[in-house]
């Protein structure tokens, strides 16, 4: 494997010990001496934190949450913590496809957010379509995807450099998907480019924090509000990030 930049993997584990030791197998066998795994336990009451430790690999770093603050904020501290030239992010419970890192590495080169596709382990069922990412026309097409939960974006099919990680922290404080937010940001900042290969498993069971059906018009209405407060909040960050890139530019 030839030198490349550094990569941070940013992992979140929560009661996740059934499926933890594959996930990190595979991504363990894709990664340089010089990378690392970033991994928060968010104060789980299995063996995932025993797991993790239990590798003593230099490139494993292991943070423990004192109480349960859900995973937004566990993926929050995660890459806040990653030292690396680009990030990727790293469900507890699903299996990274081989070639995945220097993929997304190359697809990075002129980008500053990467979002892929994914497949299902095991295959999709009919609750649980497979869905595919395709560029759209127009940024406002995009957005509007999202708003009516067309766009398949998954915080586990996301790379992203140094530079939009720096844009998109600290996350909003309604956040409740850091998915959803960091699609809206790379949208509204003309940060996002789609690449079209499956880089990650993604495995189906009870536990999976993504709904399995349709939800009801309440929760689905509050989505809806707090993607509107995300749209606003992105669009004032880009701006604020334009202005002081041109204020550095005049000197």
């Amino acid at each position: 494997m030839t030198e490349r930049v550094r990569i941070s993997v940013c992992m979140a584990t929560y009661n996740g010990a059934l499926y933890l030791e594959q996930q990190i197998e595979s991504i363990l066998e894709q990664l340089q001496d010089t990378d690392e795994i970033v991994v928060v336990d968010d104060a789980s009451t299995d063996d995932s934190a025993l797991i993790v430790e239990s590798y003593r690999d230099p490139r494993i770093r292991l943070m423990t949450n004192e109480h349960n603050v859900g995973h937004v904020r566990s993926f929050e501290r995660a890459m806040a913590a990653a030292t690396g030239d680009i990030i990727m992010l790293s469900d507890q419970d699903d299996v990274w496809a081989e070639g995945r890192v220097d993929y997304l590495v190359h697809e990075l080169e002129g980008a500053r957010m990467v979002a892929s596709n994914y497949d299902h382990l095991p295959p999709a069922s009919q609750d649980r379509p497979e869905e595919r990412l395709t560029s759209p026309s127009s940024s406002f097409r995009n957005l509007l995807g999202l708003a009516l939960g067309r766009r398949p974006y998954y915080g586990c099919t996301m790379a992203f450099t140094r530079d939009f990680v720096t844009l998109a922290l600290p996350f909003p404080r309604s956040t409740r998907a850091h998915d959803h937010w960091l699609a809206i940001l790379g949208t509204t900042s003309r940060s996002l480019k789609h690449a079209s290969r499956t880089t990650v498993h993604r495995r189906l069971h009870d536990d999976n924090l993504s709904p399995r059906s349709r939800r009801a018009l309440g929760p689905v209405l509050k989505t809806r509000m707090r993607m509107a407060s995300h749209l606003f909040s992105a669009l004032l960050r880009t701006a604020k990030r334009s202005l002081s890139t041109a204020r550095r530019e005049r000197g």
